[in-house]
């Protein structure tokens, strides 16, 4: 939690919000100008923050980079306004959503794993649904044929009888 006046100056920080944004041993960021804090700029978070204090309240994911590792954090920004309307100061609150963060990258990768193997496995069911199909034809063709083929020597065998030429059952040659 962050308080911050409307000059920029910061009222007050909690630890957490320390241990997101100061080194280790910065004890306090009370009395500095919240503008030319490196964390607000890392966060890229500064006109945010002067818009709230203009009376503009703000919610925001943001990244920054610490101990090596990539953290993640949503904040939001609420101004608070004395009698007159006037905003006194505003209170920025920080949430650590960096596991949330890595949990959706993590689904997020297994889900484009997951389409990439489906992609390759419908191309592979395409390609053998297109063999199955190429057989069929070259089969029902064959089938086909055969079919027309026996008419056609059933056609030729009723005209040799026709012709007076009988045929043995067996070799199917004329006498």
């Amino acid at each position: 939690i962050l308080t911050i006046f409307p000059e920029g100056t910061v009222g007050s920080a909690n630890p957490q919000w320390i241990s997101f944004c100061c080194a280790p041993n910065d004890q306090t960021i009370a009395g500095t100008n919240i503008f030319e804090d490196t964390f607000v700029k890392e966060l890229q978070i500064e006109p945010l923050i002067r818009e709230t204090l203009l009376g503009t309240p703000f919610e925001t994911d943001a990244h920054f980079f610490r101990n090596g590792t990539d953290q993640y954090v949503h904040l939001r920004g609420t101004p608070i306004s004395g009698k007159e309307g006037k905003v006194r100061q505003i209170l920025v609150t920080a949430e650590d959503i960096t596991k949330r963060k890595k949990l959706e990258l993590e689904a997020s990768n297994y889900t484009k794993d997951l389409e990439t193997r489906i992609t390759s496995r419908t191309k592979d069911l395409e390609a053998k649904v297109a063999e199955l199909e190429q057989f069929q034809r070259v089969t029902v063709d064959r089938e086909i044929r055969m079919t027309e083929l026996k008419q056609q020597v059933e056609r030729m065998r009723i005209k040799l009888k026709e012709c007076g030429v009988t045929l043995e059952e067996d070799s199917h040659e004329p006498k």
